[in-house]
């Protein structure tokens, strides 16, 4: 009975993803940036809010984060193996906490191939956002230090099966915290090599500590914490 309603529970919400995604217009979305400053890319987006959750429409895809840590997403970007990839990361992994992937199909909208997927957050939370740590005071040296060894713990997981890193969700910016502590979300786009992702890493790193020294949200040893990077990352 309970794979039963589980299953409906899935194809109900994949179908509400299909016809917000065929209801998302440009015209639209400007009118929902318009008071506000908006790029491009992200100015294409929509937010929308209900009891349970939030919905993220954009011309290429629609998710739907619920308030109980299911994340549902419909989404034509990416590749058939980016949800393998990820399901190979959650098996092998012990001591970094991830998404738990649920399930992937494949879904064609308007002649257009869409991956629906649905992953659910480790601990059933929505999750603490990262930028609310920093104005609660909990971005310090040690935050940093242990966002790099879990980086770490996760691209030699990759490496035993010759994986690609995921471009997306590797970030500072990406990781959530939940009542039983922190963990990474939102991985996407597995298609950049181990080299590109520390290049990459080390300089967000960078951009993320001037900012906070900068705007004085905290007081960061900048040059141990580079320097630990990259000697956890292997860069010379």
């Amino acid at each position: 009975m309970g794979h039963c309603s589980e299953r409906i529970v899935s194809n109900t919400m994949k179908n509400i993803l299909i016809d917000k995604l065929k209801s998302w217009t440009i015209e639209k979305s400007d009118m929902f940036h318009s008071h506000i400053v908006r790029d491009d890319i992200e100015g294409k987006y929509i937010w929308e809010y209900d009891v349970n959750g939030i919905f993220l429409l954009r011309n290429n895809g629609c998710h739907y984060l619920s308030n109980d840590g299911k994340v549902f997403i419909l989404t034509s970007a990416g590749t058939d193996e980016d949800f393998t990839n990820h399901v190979k990361l959650y098996n092998q992994i012990t001591s970094c906490r991830i998404d738990i992937p649920i399930t992937q199909e494949i879904v064609y909208v308007n002649e257009i191939k869409f991956f629906y997927k649905e992953f659910r957050r480790p601990n059933n939370e929505f999750g603490r956002d990262y930028h609310l740590d920093i104005f609660d005071n909990l971005v310090d040296d040690q935050y940093l230090l242990e966002y790099i060894i879990d980086t770490k713990t996760i691209l030699n997981e990759l490496k035993l099966y010759g994986g690609l890193v995921p471009k997306v969700g590797m970030s500072p910016f990406k990781r959530l915290r939940d009542s039983e502590g922190i963990f990474f979300s939102d991985f996407k786009d597995w298609s950049i090599t181990f080299e590109d992702y520390v290049k990459t890493s080390l300089n967000t790193l960078e951009i993320v500590m001037f900012y906070l020294n900068e705007n004085k949200l905290t007081n960061l040893n900048t040059e141990m914490i580079l320097q630990e990077a990259k000697t956890q990352w292997n860069i010379q």
